[in-house]
């Protein structure tokens, strides 16, 4: 007897179409006579992500981060400080259209996101709407992602989209129409485009059929719009094995760095400000950094414009303020198995007898106040990352809303706002209200809180939807599918409900052996003995497959599979 190995290493692939689903092609053809045995071997699985102690990271990957700020207008800072209190004009905070009722003098204690004005050209498009099909109308379903779109934006640069797709059959999209989504966003040239047409694809999304819908008669030149204000965080995260707590760590220390952008000092006549980051910056920094466009913030529903002015009294005055995140930081939660951003705002800081503040909630004319300020991201890339740490609906996406008018020209004519949906935990951190938060600390413990701060450290974080746990869709097993002119049979349930095959060559059981690989030393292989003719084995199509048929998840998965074949003959090869 005789015998001869044959690897199947999804590194030396000729061609793959995702993690665990790979094609070998032998460099040196072997010939199976009649009376030859194929069977497996030995297999080697890659499910080091899989047992939620680990991510696999193939090759460097670059981290991008664009990141919004927003103010909450508060009571504080509507004036400004001595000695210009008793000057002719003395609201730091200045409002369009002209504030109802007493706005001004006490704030709304709403959102308000930074922006800067752009303006159409003859070349600008808007988009009336867009619609999304299924693969299937039947009861298959598609969906559970975020779609995500890229165009030219008006003010240059590429603006980004994220429209979330829900999980349900395709029976319920109408057969002629789809799923209508009607965004509205000025752009230049149509240039609409989305950018994870794999993932939709494998989500059960026809990216044959996007229909893109521009309005017929275009906008116009000389339109002004509201443009939320993001700059970008950036890191190249090497190539590695990591724990989520290790990660999150890296990642952390890069966002706090105070001078990630650029130098740092404290001379805002010559534009050098104490912080250069894009998570936190300042009112003064934020219109230098604007180049010449107008600068202010939207009240995130599309309703309100505030504006910091003027910009001089702000710089000569110290009258700057604060603007994003104070404390960034994505963490792995050990209770929840998650990852999270635990914290990505400025707090209120309370009881301060000096310079010992700490963070906390107040209560502002009768309204609770969760923060000060704080972040909110209009794109997270790679996508495939940030969906390994369970970040895939966490986008804000501002749209364009109403035209609002200016006001003794503070915003120099009128400007379309946008709007923002941001949800606190879900696309913002804010200070954690509780039952307790309004009970008094004191001997006045039955009364309710009505007035005043309340120091608590407590944050409501956003966390991943990915469980970092020992969870296999498998059932205990997977099954090795090898395409290579041998047929097996694997009998299941009729139809729909089981799975069946006839290129099924081993069960590997989900036993984890040193390094968290899946391991197999051929007791589940499923032997084939050849009958007739000789044949030629030369191109290996193989695919891990979950109990159901389905290849992993690439979360679930990694790319560092090798499955050993043996061929046992008769006589010498």
């Amino acid at each position: 007897m005789s015998s001869k190995i044959i690897k199947l290493r999804e590194a030396e692939s000729t061609s793959k179409s995702q993690n665990a689903n790979f094609k070998i092609v032998l460099d040196k053809p072997v010939t199976l006579n009649d009376g030859d045995e194929v069977k497996v071997n030995s297999v080697f699985l890659d499910t080091i992500s899989a047992s939620g102690d680990f991510i696999e990271i193939e090759k460097d990957v670059l981290i991008e981060i664009d990141v919004g700020k927003y103010i909450i207008n508060d009571s504080v800072d509507q004036k400004y400080s001595p000695p210009l209190l008793n000057a002719a004009t003395t609201q730091l905070r200045k409002y369009a259209p002209a504030p109802t009722g007493t706005l001004a003098t006490i704030g709304d204690a709403d959102i308000y996101i930074a922006c800067n004005k752009d303006t159409t050209d003859g070349s600008t498009e808007e988009l009336e709407s867009f619609s999304v099909f299924p693969q299937h109308f039947g009861l298959h379903t598609c969906g559970g992602f975020d779609l995500q779109f890229t165009y030219d934006k008006v003010g240059g640069g590429r603006g980004f989209f994220h429209q979330r797709i829900v999980s349900e059959p395709g029976s319920d999209y109408p057969r002629r129409k789809g799923k209508v989504f009607k965004p509205k966003i000025f752009m230049q040239e149509k240039s609409f485009t989305c950018t994870n047409t794999a993932e939709a694809k494998s989500l059960g999304i026809d990216v044959g059929r996007f229909n893109f819908k521009y309005k017929d008669v275009k906008p116009g030149s000389g339109i002004g719009i509201a443009s939320a204000d993001t700059e970008t965080f950036t890191y190249n995260l090497p190539a590695g094995v990591y724990s989520p707590t290790q990660l999150g760590e890296i990642i952390t220390d890069e966002m706090t760095k105070i001078d990630a952008l650029g130098p740092i000092g404290n001379q805002l006549n010559s534009d050098v400000y104490p912080v250069n980051s894009a998570f936190l910056t300042t009112v003064a920094q934020l219109y230098a950094k604007a180049g010449g466009r107008t600068s202010f913030f939207c009240k995130n529903d599309g309703t309100q414009f505030l504006k910091y002015d003027p910009i001089g009294v702000i710089k000569s005055n110290d009258n700057d303020r604060f603007i994003g995140a104070s404390e960034v930081a994505l963490q792995y939660d050990q209770d929840h198995k998650k990852m999270s951003f635990s914290i990505l705002h400025m707090p209120q800081y309370v009881n301060d007898t000096g310079n010992n503040g700490v963070p906390g909630l107040k209560y502002d004319n009768n309204r609770l106040i969760d923060s000060y300020s704080g972040c909110f991201f209009t794109r997270l890339s790679p996508p495939d990352f940030w969906t390994t740490l369970g970040f895939s609906n966490v986008v804000a996406s501002p749209v364009l809303d109403n035209v609002i008018q200016d006001v003794g020209g503070l915003m120099g004519g009128a400007i379309t706002s946008l709007s923002v949906g941001i949800g606190k935990g879900e696309n913002r951190t804010a200070g954690f209200e509780s039952l307790d938060t309004p009970v008094q600390k004191n001997a006045s413990f039955r009364q309710p809180h009505p007035v005043g701060d309340i120091a608590t450290s407590a944050t409501l974080p956003i966390f991943g939807e990915r469980v970092f746990s020992n969870d296999f869709n498998s059932e205990g097993y997977y099954l090795i599918e090898i395409d290579c002119g041998i047929a097996q049979d694997l009998i299941g349930a009729n139809g729909n409900i089981g799975f069946n095959s006839t290129k099924i060559h081993s069960i590997v059981s989900n036993y984890f052996s040193q390094g968290n690989f899946t391991s197999d030393q051929g007791a589940g292989s499923l032997g084939y003995v050849h009958k007739g003719a000789p044949i030629l084995l030369s191109n290996f199509n193989i695919r891990i497959l979950q109990a159901n048929g389905e290849v992993p998840d690439p979360i679930q998965i990694g790319v560092l599979n090798t499955i050993f074949l043996e061929v046992i003959s008769k006589n010498p090869f």
